[in-house]
């Protein structure tokens, strides 16, 4: 049986993309509170989900993850295809309990030097006080010619991201490619604080980004030791 559904309105989802000789590939978390709303999932009434139900849903929702995490390279926008999807190890809260898609958006032998990402997740969704549902990424970004970065992107936000192609990796310029670091963190939860949302979704984006940053940095030391 699955958890219960309980009422935040902000959601932080971290993804990982590579771009290789043909296609971008994205390996995004999707939180089940996303699958929930999108599907229309309620509570049973013994308090909680049907898990039949769940597995039905994932299977829907990788049509909604690519309309809805917009590709645009050279003026066109990329056809995005759900490779794979896999499920938590375990169940959390809906916000914690992440699925696993794997995406491959193709530009072929057009190999552009920069794509733009934008994503309006929920955003046809509302919550008390009618504000929309917010859900911001943290990528982890692998350019063709090996170097990394680390960005966020918030809803109806154009994200400009270079791809690598005809330029080459300088030393020491490969950087980390397990997690984004606090300052792009703490940037991207001060954005959210500019745009005056409510202090709720504020404080689920901040103890979201310290959960994925905690996360991510065990698994750095579990890679390394």
């Amino acid at each position: 049986m699955a958890p219960v559904l309980s009422a935040h309105s902000g959601i932080l989802n971290t993804a990982r993309i590579t771009f290789t000789e043909d296609a971008m590939l994205v390996n995004t978390e999707v939180a089940l509170r996303e699958i929930l709303l999108v599907h229309g999932l309620r509570d049973e009434a013994q308090g909680g989900l049907d898990a039949d139900a769940i597995t039905a849903a994932v299977e829907r929702h990788g049509d909604y993850v690519t309309r809805h995490l917009e590709v645009m390279a050279g003026g066109e926008r990329l056809t995005g295809r759900v490779l794979q999807h896999t499920p938590p190890a375990a169940f959390s809260t809906p916000s914690q309990t992440k699925y696993r898609f794997q995406l491959r958006y193709v530009y072929g032998d057009l190999k552009p030097a920069e794509v733009t990402l934008r994503q309006n997740m929920l955003r046809e969704f509302s919550v008390t006080g009618g504000h929309p549902w917010h859900v911001t990424y943290l990528f982890g970004v692998t350019q063709a010619n090996g170097k990394v970065q680390h960005v966020s992107l918030s809803p109806s936000q154009d994200l400009k991201i270079e791809t690598g192609f005809g330029t080459k990796l300088s030393d020491g310029s490969a950087g980390d490619d397990t997690a984004p670091s606090g300052q792009v963190v703490a940037d991207s939860i001060a954005m959210e604080k500019g745009k005056a949302l409510p202090p709720g979704i504020l404080l689920a984006l901040a103890v979201a980004a310290a959960v994925a940053s905690v996360v991510m940095a065990l698994r750095q030391r579990r890679r390394t030791s």
